[in-house]
């Protein structure tokens, strides 16, 4: 028996058919749907925080998805529709923008991540990515990523907040050349207005300002170098456009286009575990897993 009439004359029932959060799950789909990969974080995160299961929410991502694939194809009649029936308006809403083969690529990429979810202890990790590839859709291709030069034989050292061990990840080949002359710690300067920097980042690309948090950023010469916290950073700066988009905003504010460097102040422990994470990432459409959180 289906849902709809299983809640027919309850909103809460013994049939347990509303889930709690469910406003939450058609939020995150809408902020899916609006490429606004930043809100839909911002709501997973807080729903674990309340302890949801991340298993359980991917699943009801997958139920709504289905709904809307039904709808989109034609084939939504009422008594196949997993939904209250004061839930699809909201859902025939969500299917209006997307086509159908967004939808399907949609369901094909949380599949994969429920499937993951199964066997990784880092479930949260496994949808935030899931949701990143849905909401940036770009990055569910191959990144395309210009030769890399031969890294500097020693990265610079910058302040405490600046980590000794992991090397200096350097932006697309279009930032201007790096200069010549070996740079040392000393030479490198704090931003002060990082923060007012980021916040207009923030509308500007919102996916990779959100891996920004808590990062902070240096000045030398014509080159940027920036500490961030999470890893998945680096991994985002590898996308030419994102690499542009984040050398605009900064010259908008410093007058100056940077070469852009990055560095993550993670652990040694969890360097490595990262790194495999990014190569797998770059090699796998971002379709990999992880073994933490």
């Amino acid at each position: 028996m289906c849902i709809r009439r299983r809640c027919h004359h309850g909103g809460i029932g013994h049939s347990g058919c509303r889930v709690a959060g469910r406003d939450s799950v058609f939020a995150i789909l809408e902020a899916v749907q609006a490429q606004d990969a930043a809100k839909a974080l911002e709501i997973t995160g807080a729903l674990y925080d309340q302890s949801k299961d991340m298993v359980r929410l991917c699943d009801e991502l997958l139920e709504q998805l289905r709904n809307m694939m039904l709808l989109k194809s034609g084939s939504g009649q009422p008594e196949l529709l997993t939904c209250l029936p004061d839930e699809q308006p909201r859902l025939e809403e969500l299917t209006r923008q997307p086509s159908l083969d967004t939808i399907l690529r949609q369901i094909a990429l949380l599949q994969d991540c429920r499937e993951r979810m199964q066997r990784n202890p880092g479930k949260r990790v496994e949808l935030e990515m899931a949701l990143l590839q849905l909401a940036v859709p770009h990055l569910a291709a191959p990144v395309q990523t210009a030769p890399v030069q031969a890294a500097a034989p020693s990265a610079p050292q910058v302040q405490p907040a600046v980590p000794e061990t992991p090397a200096a990840q350097p932006a697309e080949s279009e930032s201007p050349a790096a200069e010549s002359k070996p740079l040392k710690a000393s030479d490198f300067k704090p931003v002060g207005n990082w923060a007012d920097i980021l916040a207009a980042y923030q509308a500007v690309n919102p996916a990779v300002s959100g891996s920004l948090a808590e990062s902070s950023a240096f000045v030398a010469g014509n080159t940027m170098l920036i500490v961030a916290k999470n890893r998945f950073f680096l991994t985002l700066l590898k996308s030419k456009e994102n690499a542009v988009s984040l050398r605009e905003t900064v010259k908008q504010f410093l007058g100056v286009e940077y070469n852009i460097r990055a560095k993550c102040s993670e652990p040694e422990q969890q360097a490595s575990k990262a790194q495999n994470l990014v190569q797998k990432a770059m090699a796998n459409h971002l379709d990999t897993a992880v073994e933490n959180e």
